[in-house]
């Protein structure tokens, strides 16, 4: 009965694991489209000046 327990445990930190890593590339996503914004105000900008 005990390994049943410790494999049902098992699996629920793989699962919470899994949803952390999720919810990470997620977060991660939204702060690269932040990025990939900004980064295309500034060459923008720079065009701007250079010209």
């Amino acid at each position: 009965m005990k390994s049943k327990q410790d494999k049902e445990t098992r699996l629920d930190r793989i699962e919470k694991g899994i949803a952390l890593l999720l919810q990470g590339t997620s977060e991660l996503r939204e702060s690269q489209k932040k990025t990939d914004a900004q980064q295309r105000k500034t060459d923008a900008q720079q065009r701007k000046t250079d010209a």
